[in-house]
């Protein structure tokens, strides 16, 4: 299922200078897809004011301050109440992302403030927004509304957000933890194979292995013989058909083609204990796992078939044992 995922944007201002721009801003961006929100129904001078808007800026995904020639009301913590929602955001980790008025020189008298302890605070928030956070600037509404959408897009892109999804697509809470429990197996797993990549495949030290010779028995016909031969010998020749989870029946023949002198075809279903024996020691030893395929032959008669596949360790140690060895270069 594809998620219908729309991310929640705050919008803060002054209120006396910016309400207008503010309300264009919001407009666009729900027109946009985006969930936007801020306080532009009334002034922010209300000291309880913060504790209503301090949860709306936690469920929201990003976080916009717009500054043009006004710092706004200053509440008794000697800061504005804009300044303060922006500290809030950026204490909890929100992107915060400052639109300042490109030209504040050309504003006219009403509309700054006339105050110069307000006029240096505003000074000051604009220089630590510029000097910590992104910034981009405005002259008119257009490219105030422009900046906004361009710069929101860029995050969703770069740092997207939690956002919100309908409810009909919403996954249940316990899927999520389920979820989150099989991705953190999955991050171990991961580190357990970069970890055994530095490690040469070795074997149970009590189990016959690698160079070690075996003594097997065979049936040519109506003859049982023996020969020996080494299990590198046997997985070298079986690779190919445990790479293509052939039935242990057909994985053999290449053994036993290696073991008999006779050119003639050998009937595999008198093979069955070599097959099981072989099979025992290969699983025993980690290199292969078994499955079992449904076979259909041309009478339509359905048998199953109890085939060999590599395990992870298997597939290394077959890719090692044919792969080109520096001494090989000399």
């Amino acid at each position: 299922m594809i998620l219908d995922k729309r991310y929640q944007v705050f919008v803060g201002s002054t209120y006396s200078d910016l309400s207008e721009e503010r309300e264009y801003v919001i407009h666009e961006l729900n027109k946009v897809g985006f969930i936007a929100v801020g306080m532009e129904q009334f002034p922010a001078t209300d000291e309880e004011q913060m504790d209503y808007i301090k949860p709306i800026i936690d469920e929201s995904d990003y976080y916009v301050v717009i500054i043009r020639g006004k710092y706004g009301s200053i509440g008794s913590h000697g800061i504005s109440f804009t300044e303060k929602e922006f500290q809030y955001a950026t204490s909890i980790g929100k992107p915060a992302l400052g639109f300042l008025y490109k030209n504040p020189g050309s504003l006219r008298l009403d509309e700054t403030d006339q105050d110069a302890m307000k006029m240096g605070k505003l000074t000051a928030f604009r220089s630590s927004l510029e000097n910590k956070k992104i910034v981009r600037y405005w002259n008119g509404k257009d490219e105030l509304v422009s900046a906004v959408k361009d710069t929101i897009h860029d995050q969703v892109r770069r740092k997207p957000g939690i956002g919100w999804i309908r409810g009909d697509q919403a996954i249940d809470p316990k899927v999520y933890k389920e979820l989150e429990e099989v991705r953190q197996e999955n991050a171990k797993l991961r580190d357990l194979l970069a970890k055994s990549d530095l490690e040469t495949v070795a074997f149970p030290s009590h189990l016959s292995s690698g160079g070690d010779i075996v003594t097997v028995k065979f049936l040519e016909g109506d003859q049982e013989k023996e020969s020996t031969i080494s299990w590198d010998e046997i997985f070298d020749l079986v690779i190919e058909q445990i790479y293509n989870e052939m039935p242990e029946t057909s994985c053999i023949w290449p053994v036993l083609s290696a073991l008999s002198e006779r050119s003639t075809a050998i009937n595999p279903y008198t093979n069955l204990e070599l097959a099981k024996f072989i099979r025992h020691q290969f699983l025993a030893l980690g290199l292969i796992d078994t499955i079992v395929k449904e076979h259909i032959d041309s009478s339509r008669f359905r048998s199953q078939d109890i085939c060999w596949c590599f395990t992870l360790k298997g597939r290394r140690y077959a890719s090692e044992r044919n792969a080109l060895k520096r001494t090989q270069l000399r």
